[in-house]
């Protein structure tokens, strides 16, 4: 109740949280990579490991949270989209 009425009413309320009225939870792109290569098989690189990070960022469910099917799943999206775009590349440069 703390954390919503001091964003209802402050919109600098970060600012004026004490550390023991907020709870940061913390992925890194290592572990992602990790997920990738020993859950997934796929080798990650830091940048697409960090495009996960930031889709999860944007896209996750507040009900749900992060987790690592939600990890699966961001870097499943990250790779189509890298593939899309190679393919693209590839046909302009074969056309």
């Amino acid at each position: 109740a703390f954390a919503t009425a001091c964003t209802r009413f402050n919109p600098n309320h970060k600012q004026t949280m004490n550390k023991q009225d907020t709870l940061n939870i913390i992925w890194t792109s290592q572990e992602i990579i990790d997920h990738a290569k020993d859950g997934m098989g796929i080798d990650l690189s830091v940048e697409d490991a960090r495009k996960t990070l930031r889709l999860l960022e944007r896209k996750h469910d507040s009900e749900v949270g992060i987790n690592w099917h939600s990890i699966t799943c961001a870097i499943e999206e990250i790779i189509s989209i890298k593939y899309k775009q190679w393919k693209i590349q590839y046909a302009k440069q074969v056309n």
